[in-house]
This record gives C-alpha cells, structure tokens and sequence, in this order.
C-alpha cells in the first residue's frame, strides 16, 4: 500500500509519503508546533524534522519562532504549500475510499476496533525485550 501512495504522491504532486504525511498534517491541524505535529504523527523526530526542513526549503510550510519561546515552532502552509495540499488531498481521498470499499462494514468496523485497541495496548503496556 506505500508503494501505490508512493507513486500516486510522486505523479500527482512531486513529494515522497513522509513529505505528503507532513504536509496533510500541517494543513489540517495549521498552527500547530512541530513538537506538538510529530507526537500527533507519533513519527520518528529526526526523520520528521528532515523531512519538514525540506518542506521549508521548498517553500511550502512556512516555520515561525515563537515570539515567548524561541524553542517551539509554528508551522503553517505557505501559499504554494496550501495548493498544492488542497490539490493533493482529493487524489489521496479517493485512494482511501477505494480502498475501505474494498471491505464490507463490519470489516471496517474490526479494522479501526482492532487498530485502536493495538494503539491503546501499546500505549500502556512495557515489553521486556
């Protein structure tokens, strides 16, 4: 499934999965601090903040230094930024559609139960390794 989200994002919008990921994030929670972004995303901080450098060298997110805290950023979609998430976002939607209507309602049902309840076991539990 990341290889088909993988080509569709590299054909319809010129950015990699971490990058479409990033993005989407930004728009739908905009501001948001990138502290706050990558414990959202639970995503790997290095490769988060790689990843977002991009973003701003490529002008698409615009990063801000708090004025109170010059440790927290706030992150928010430049304009180009902006179109080409609101460009993107409606190829990924339909993605996602097809896929969940590859599954009858009950199996949607038991794939979100079955994947929050990893998410909260996760959450809670220490594993001896």
């Amino acid at each position: 499934m990341n290889a088909q989200a993988t080509r569709i994002l590299r054909d319809k919008a010129g950015l990699s999965l971490p990058q479409w990921r990033i993005l989407a994030l930004i728009g739908s929670h905009e501001p948001a601090s990138s502290a706050k972004l990558a414990n959202i995303f639970a995503f790997d901080k290095a490769l988060f903040s790689r990843k977002l450098k991009d973003l701003v060298a490529d002008g698409l997110v615009v990063s801000e230094t708090d004025e109170n805290d010059h440790r927290v950023h706030h992150l928010k979609l430049s304009c180009r930024g902006r179109v080409l998430y609101e460009s993107t976002l409606p190829h990924m939607r339909a993605r996602q559609r097809a896929l969940l209507g590859s599954l009858s309602n009950g199996e949607v049902e038991a794939f979100f139960s079955a994947l929050e309840k990893l998410e909260n076991a996760a959450g809670l539990t220490e594993f001896d390794t």
